[in-house]
């Protein structure tokens, strides 16, 4: 059962309770005073709990929850040893571990042959939102400026603090 729901489940016993006391000591006249503090005390410490308690219940649904994304990056779309065509476009999400947010970017992604000379410029990993709760989905461009000297090579990319990540690729 959710918390929300335990709160005024117990709320409403409560008041049934207070009630069926109250009946009892209409009759019988006694202590009344006391009983009459005690369960009023019970009633205010649950729904005080209850409005200090955890609202996520209450919120809405997020979706970057739901992702589940491993620490680091993630690249959507993009298989190993995929044959790729230029323009290409990379997207994914940023979920920290080195993987930071930068101001207006998250690091840069660029190509390179087998033999290590780039195909294309290093082009900004753009956010894909203005948030500042992780993941942070991320797409980036990718135009050659050379063509390639091999069939194969590699996406690099390198967040802002240096780490790399690369997917081999082939052209």
């Amino acid at each position: 059962m959710r918390k929300g729901y335990q709160y005024i489940l117990v709320t409403l016993l409560l008041f049934v309770l207070l009630h069926d006391i109250l009946f009892y000591m209409h009759k019988e006249r006694g202590s009344a005073d006391i009983t009459i503090i005690v369960v009023g005390l019970i009633a205010v410490l649950v729904l005080v709990g209850f409005f200090n308690s955890d609202k996520s219940f209450f919120n809405k649904i997020n979706y970057k929850t739901l992702l589940r994304l491993p620490c680091g990056l993630t690249v959507q779309k993009l298989d190993k040893n995929q044959k790729i065509e230029f323009p290409f476009t990379v997207t994914g999400y940023v979920n920290g571990c080195g993987w930071e947010i930068g101001s207006t970017r998250l690091g840069t992604v660029q190509v390179f042959d087998a033999k290590g000379i780039p195909v294309s410029a290093a082009e900004p990993l753009q956010r894909g939102d203005d948030g500042t709760e992780l993941p942070i989905p991320f797409t980036a461009t990718i135009t050659p400026i050379a063509a390639p000297s091999t069939d194969t090579g590699s996406i690099i990319f390198t967040s802002t603090t240096r780490l790399i990540h690369a997917v081999p690729v082939t052209f």
